[in-house]
C-alpha cells in the first residue's frame, strides 16, 4: 500500500527514538503507551483487511491514513518528551 511506504520509514525512525524515551519513563506509563501502539496497529491491520476487500472507498482509506496519522503523532509526542 501506498500509505506503508509513506508512513514506514518515518514510523521506523520515530519508533526507534521512542525506545530510548521509553526507557526513561515509569513502566506504568510505559505499558499505557504500548498499549496505545497496539491499538492503533490493530486498526491499521484492521483498515489494511477491508481496504483489500473494497478498495476503492474513500472512508477506509482516510480510516487508514487516520491510523497511521495516529501513531506517527504518539511516537513524535514520545520523541518529545
Amino acid at each position: 500500500l501506498v500509505l506503508d511506504s509513506l508512513y514506514g520509514r518515518e514510523i521506523a525512525v520515530l519508533r526507534e527514538a521512542a525506545e530510548g524515551t521509553l526507557g526513561q519513563l515509569d513502566s506504568a506509563t510505559v505499558a499505557v503507551v504500548r498499549r496505545n501502539l497496539a491499538i492503533i496497529d490493530q486498526a491499521i491491520r484492521e483498515s489494511r483487511a477491508a481496504l483489500a476487500a473494497d478498495p476503492g472507498s474513500p472512508f477506509l482509506q482516510e480510516q487508514l491514513d487516520r491510523a497511521y496519522g495516529g501513531k506517527v503523532a504518539l511516537l513524535r509526542r514520545l520523541t518529545l518528551l
